[in-house]
């Protein structure tokens, strides 16, 4: 087992370097994005690097080395959210947490650097150091759950991932959520049985190790495949803009093609979908988001408003029909497309000055 884990873990530093050099060579005018991402492969090598100095006790009979232990794995997990939230293009408001995450990395080594320095003068025992290892760790671990929570809402979310759908395939970020899902499993099973000590400390994380391993192949594999893709987005995005304008030439009435756009969202029912976003229907009308945009704020207001009076209405249609009493408002509102109650209540006073309920005793005769 032990050969075993050593060939994994230190053919994946090799396939993770080999992915970050040939990154910066090949890739001349990187994207943010992109930088992210090799960001992330080279701290998971690093700290596979680190993993297979201590498995093969290269520091034994120094006791000053073998306390110096670097939380490269804290950096992981903000890396990779940082690349989601480019990659997506999110609202710049989003914070991938480098910096509080650098902040963290630096105060947890110079809390470390004390504790070692004191265990070097006789200070203290190394049962300090032993139980500051164990709580930075369950911290770290805390940290790490609330970043890729937010990974998994990224990547799963309709709203942020049809953006890039038209050219990518969003699959491998899919299967990435999940896989960090197992590693995060074997990271919590690792902590809990350090915490209680139960004896099996010497081969506890080898599940952990491995998955990250394989996790690390995986990237570096998918992750060159992608380059180019992320590489060439901005330049391919500005292509697709340049052809769908050119087809929207002046001889086309705007209100004809307004017609078309009114026509789809009705026939199909898109204002039902919660998520439904105008990059959507401008991939789905094959006409560029600033043509579409123009279009609804000439004739209905803006996207949001245009929406959202269809969904109202549709919620009027609805609460009208003898069968909608059998159903909560809630399940109503999720029906006409709303995102919550509290969003349906909101806008359907905002609409119609009074509540569903209220509505709907007010057109039902005594």
């Amino acid at each position: 087992m032990h050969t075993f884990l050593n060939v994994v873990l230190s053919v994946g530093v090799l396939q993770g370097f080999s992915f970050v050099g040939y990154g910066l060579l090949s890739q001349k005018n990187r994207p943010s994005a992109l930088n992210y991402l090799l960001a992330f492969v080279f701290f998971l090598s690093l700290n596979n690097i680190q993993i297979v100095l201590f498995v093969n006790d290269l520091f034994k009979g120094h006791s000053l080395l073998q306390s110096i232990e670097f939380s490269w794995y804290l950096l992981i997990i903000p890396y990779f959210n940082a690349f989601v939230i480019h990659y997506f293009e999110i609202d710049q408001k989003e914070k991938p947490y480098i910096k509080a995450a650098w902040l963290l990395f630096v105060s947890q080594f110079l809390v470390r650097a004390v504790f070692i320095g004191l265990e070097q003068a006789q200070q203290i025992d190394h049962s300090y150091l032993f139980v500051y290892t164990k709580v930075e760790e369950v911290i770290n671990l805390v940290v790490s759950l609330g970043l890729f929570y937010k990974i998994s809402v990224y990547v799963l979310r309709t709203e942020y991932s049809e953006k890039i759908a038209e050219f990518d395939n969003l699959n491998w970020l899919r299967y990435f959520v999940i896989a960090g899902f197992i590693v995060i499993f074997f990271w919590i099973t690792a902590v809990v049985l350090n915490l209680f000590e139960t004896g099996n400390n010497k081969y506890m994380y080898n599940p952990l190790r491995i998955s990250t391993t394989v996790m690390l192949y995986w990237i570096a594999y998918v992750g060159t495949l992608k380059m180019n893709i992320t590489a060439n987005r901005k330049q391919y995005v500005q292509v697709r803009e340049q052809k769908i304008v050119a087809t929207e030439n002046e001889t086309v009435h705007s209100s004809a093609d307004f017609d078309k756009i009114e026509q789809h969202i009705t026939q199909n029912k898109r204002y039902t979908d919660p998520y439904f976003t105008l990059d959507r229907l401008a991939i789905e009308m094959q006409m560029s988001r600033g043509y579409v945009s123009k279009l609804i704020n000439q004739e209905a207001g803006t996207f949001s408003e245009y929406i959202n009076i269809k969904r109202v209405e549709a919620a009027k249609v609805l609460l009208l029909k003898e069968s909608s009493n059998r159903f909560t408002l809630e399940v109503l509102a999720y029906e006409c497309g709303f995102k919550s109650k509290s969003n349906f209540f909101l806008l359907f006073k905002k609409y119609t000055d009074c509540s569903p309920s209220e509505w709907r005793n007010q057109q039902t005769p005594n």
